[in-house]
């Protein structure tokens, strides 16, 4: 069975209006600012801080006894 043609032409522009207007949004999003990463990972921060917290436990150790 054949689409109404005037359906059909409807659901079309319908369709391309979408793309349209997704395509608009991309663009600007695009344009945004983008954020900076100057926030170092944590990944990197860990073996710093385990050794960090390795010392303070010795110290600790040799305060206590």
């Amino acid at each position: 069975m054949m689409p109404d043609p005037f359906i059909h032409e409807r659901l079309t522009q319908a369709h391309q209006l979408d793309l349209l207007r997704e395509a608009e949004h991309e663009r600007r999003l695009a344009q945004l600012p983008q954020p900076k990463h100057h926030i170092t990972p944590i990944s990197h921060l860990l073996p710093s801080l385990r050794f960090l917290f390795k010392r303070f436990q010795k110290r600790l150790q040799r305060r206590t006894t």
